[in-house]
């Protein structure tokens, strides 16, 4: 691909290709000068990719089933070095003879990786201690095992301040043929499949879309129109319908920020009545015990699908560094397309290009998602996410040549129409956003949580 700045913008297009797919690790960006002028230049900086901090690749047996198993966490990073970016993120996978349980984590606030740290060893314990076969119902695991990690969290024993800090959490069992998810937050998990399934969750669509199609433009691939998406997950957003709703009934605000121009940037936040924290973009997680008094809570949506050998291809667990730039069509699309020639065990190549052939596919998804994520860093001036990515891949059958497909997903009530509705006294008490200046944020368009609370009225 050559350099990984200019050549991933929007125009021209990037046609990718099985020949010359690489990632280099030094990068050029130009942000995007914050002055309306004709004649301010675009700023340049030079930085070094990070390393994955986590990377795995397994092949499972289980029920006689052999799944290949990859895992990858890309930290994120301040293409300005202005900033130190500790990673929050954290992935795991488990597995005995007959099942196997994944668990994925994207901390937020100051005390967002000791949130993840607990967690992760919480969930390893009570699958590896309380899990047994045959057990009476694993959707009943799965629900104990988020609200119970809650709880014992925000415990003093824990010795951990979650007031201001928490972890989405997606605990994933796959037993007997069938996958059973729970989740809370705004990671993702999805199923790829040739089965014209109809959809397990609402689809909501993000406030991000227009960047995320704008990238769909800069880099393009030959796609098999006969694969389609399963969510196994909802986005627990504040935009959505059913968590908008809840929100209010506790006497939450669900607002925007403004910039210095008044213009809504980034996405919807929960916020009180009467103060500018906590700026929550989830209505549900584990830990942010604050914003549980704004109906936010840590009841885990649960999901269950049987798996078809004969239809369906793979599962991708995911945080939203990859869901933030990548859609669920990019995403099966990309690795199915190079999941055939991707390395299937780890080859150490520390600084060194990153390529299908010294790298798992769940690497190159998030290598993938990060070079889209320097097309935002230059018009938004933003940190890179932390990235992270499970992929579970079924026995593989090769299929018919790939062509052009296109999928059209419908639209749902906002939040913006929502408030249309109210009454007057009602619509003004939720009509006020937060500016920047009444708050503090080291990423107010992509950031999780607010990091500190001026003592400022709305």
């Amino acid at each position: 691909m050559g350099s990984c700045s200019s050549l991933i913008r929007p125009s021209p297009q990037t046609k990718l290709s099985k020949s010359i797919y690489t990632y280099p690790r030094v990068c050029t960006v130009k942000i995007k000068c914050k002055e309306d002028t004709i004649n301010s230049p675009d700023t340049p900086f030079n930085f070094i990719l990070t390393d994955p901090i986590h990377l795995r690749s397994e092949n499972i047996l289980m029920d006689n089933l052999e799944i290949i198993a990859s895992q990858c966490i890309l930290p994120g990073i301040d293409p300005r070095g202005e900033y130190f970016k500790k990673c929050q993120d954290s992935c795991l996978i488990l597995s005995n003879s007959n099942s196997m349980f994944i668990a994925l984590f994207d901390g937020h606030g100051s005390e967002g990786n000791s949130v993840v740290d607990f967690c992760s060893l919480y969930a390893e314990k009570i699958y590896l201690s309380n899990w047994k076969s045959p057990f009476p119902d694993p959707e009943q695991f799965l629900k104990e095992l988020t609200e119970n990690c809650d709880r014992d969290l925000t415990k003093s024993d824990s010795k951990i301040e979650a007031s201001y800090s928490g972890t989405t959490a997606i605990f994933m069992l796959i037993f007997e043929s069938w996958v059973y998810t729970a989740s809370v937050g705004d990671s993702r998990g999805i199923l790829a499949t040739t089965s014209s399934l109809p959809p397990i969750v609402p689809f909501v669509p993000r406030i991000d879309n227009e960047v995320i199609s704008q990238l769909k433009l800069s880099r393009t691939i030959q796609i098999d129109g006969s694969l389609r998406f399963l969510q196994l997950t909802k986005d627990q957003k504040p935009e959505d319908p059913e968590e908008f709703k809840r929100i209010i009934d506790y006497g939450g605000r669900v607002k925007r920020l403004l910039d210095e121009d008044g213009n809504k940037i980034g996405p919807y936040r929960i916020w009180e009545t009467d103060a500018n924290a906590p700026g929550l973009t989830m209505t549900r997680s584990i830990g942010d015990t604050e914003a549980k008094n704004l109906g936010v809570i840590s009841t885990p949506i649960i999901t269950k699908h049987h798996i078809n050998l004969k239809e369906d291809l793979f599962i991708v667990v995911a945080s939203d560094g990859i869901w933030h730039c990548m859609d669920n069509e990019d995403v099966i699309n990309f690795i199915d397309y190079y999941r055939p020639i991707s390395c299937k065990e780890i080859i150490k190549h520390k600084d060194s290009e990153v390529s299908t052939s010294n790298s798992c596919i769940a690497q190159l998804i998030c290598e993938e998602a990060r070079v889209r994520w320097l097309s935002i860093v230059e018009l938004d001036d933003v940190m890179i996410d932390d990235i992270s990515c499970v992929v579970l891949e079924f026995p593989y059958r090769k299929r018919k040549n790939y062509v052009k497909a296109v999928t059209n997903p419908n639209r749902v009530e906002t939040v913006e129409r929502r408030i249309t509705n109210m009454l007057p006294e009602e619509k003004a008490k939720y009509l006020k956003s937060p500016t920047i200046k009444q708050t503090r944020m080291s990423d107010p368009r992509r950031g999780s949580h607010i990091i500190e609370f001026p003592d400022i009225p709305v």
